[in-house]
């Protein structure tokens, strides 16, 4: 079902994506994998906030936020997302929201290199989700969503001139994301 839900997701058909994840959420079992759990509570907090459920998003963050720390499962990852939604709901500003997308991606492109979040954008790109919001592309309109067990990531990003003066293409040049993993 979560393949599904990714689907809609990359579609993009967010309110569909969302429908079939609540399904998972509900006749999955609760003490199995935590790391699935996490997975697809960050998942849901992304699609609350692409349907522009702020409500829900506020809500929903409080909960994985308690879910996360009750679990040891509180990573430099979970906070970046945690933090990068947060900051979103309060800032109108577009040109301060790239700013707060840029900083987030700068703090998740170095986690490539653990094992535990590599596994986890295995299944969900966060950091290929956050350039796209940089962008203004659709997921579909990105190559390197295009087979999500395959991590041929940010071959757009690593020379972009928007990226530049940023310095993701360093991140590349100094090893932290591999091109073919």
């Amino acid at each position: 079902m979560y393949y599904i839900s990714l689907n809609y997701f990359y579609d993009p058909n967010f309110k569909k994506a969302l429908e079939v994840i609540d399904m998972l959420s509900i006749y999955y079992p609760k003490g199995e994998n935590k790391n699935l759990i996490t997975l697809i509570n960050l998942y849901k907090l992304i699609l609350y906030f692409e349907t522009g459920k702020a409500d829900l998003l506020i809500y929903s963050i409080q909960n994985t936020y308690r879910f996360l720390y009750k679990n040891n499962c509180y990573s430099l990852m979970e906070k970046t997302l945690i933090k990068l939604l947060k900051d979103l709901i309060v800032e109108p500003s577009e040109k301060y929201r790239k700013d707060i997308w840029t900083s987030a991606l700068t703090l998740l492109l170095p986690l490539y290199k653990e094992v535990h979040s590599r596994h986890t954008f295995a299944l969900f790109n966060f950091p290929g989700w956050i350039h796209c919001k940089l962008e203004g592309k659709s997921l579909k309109e990105i190559s390197f969503f295009q087979g999500s067990a395959t991590l041929q990531v940010f071959h757009e990003i690593d020379r972009s001139p928007a990226n530049t003066a940023t310095g993701h293409e360093n991140l590349i040049d100094n090893g932290y994301i591999s091109m073919n993993q």
